[in-house]
């Protein structure tokens, strides 16, 4: 591990279930604080012979949220408010663009998988983006219903 170098000291890994920020590389170990504040030592061998994901490789991160909505018309619309609103929150990167994309339709719903990207890639900051970009979501929604609400019925 010491000399392939794939990750350091203070990056955030993912190892099968443990993920959390390296704190010590050893000859025969890497040693991790997990997000609950576990200390987790993980054998070097292991690190040899399956995938890690390093999420702090590359400065930025992209992250994803699956969001299942009653069908309605004007989806396009309601997708665009979405888009927006995540465009607003502080620390959401203006490229890649944020997204939403129908992945799954069914009778009464569909999914809209939402993407975004954060500078930041550690989970601390992951959360608070997470956060407010769900909350962002949940007023363009009651944004809106609240327009619908007011749309002069057909």
């Amino acid at each position: 591990m010491l000399w392939a170098e794939p990750f350091r000291v203070g990056d955030e890994i993912k190892l099968d279930a443990y993920e959390g920020k390296v704190e010590e590389i050893q000859t025969r170990a890497t040693i991790i604080k997990t997000y609950d504040e576990r200390r987790v030592v993980i054998p070097n061998a292991d690190l040899f012979t399956h995938s890690v994901i390093v999420n702090t490789a590359l400065g930025s991160r992209r992250w994803q949220y699956d969001l299942s909505i009653k069908k309605i018309s004007g989806l396009k619309d309601l997708k665009t408010r979405i888009v927006k609103a995540i465009r607003g929150v502080p620390g959401v990167l203006q490229e890649p663009s944020p997204e939403a994309l129908i992945v799954e339709v069914d009778p009464d719903t569909v999914k809209v998988r939402v993407l975004w990207s954060t500078r930041d890639p550690r989970q601390h900051q992951m959360l608070g983006s997470y956060d407010e970009v769900l909350t962002a979501i949940v007023e363009a929604l009651d944004s809106a219903a609240t327009a619908a609400s007011k749309r002069p019925a057909a």
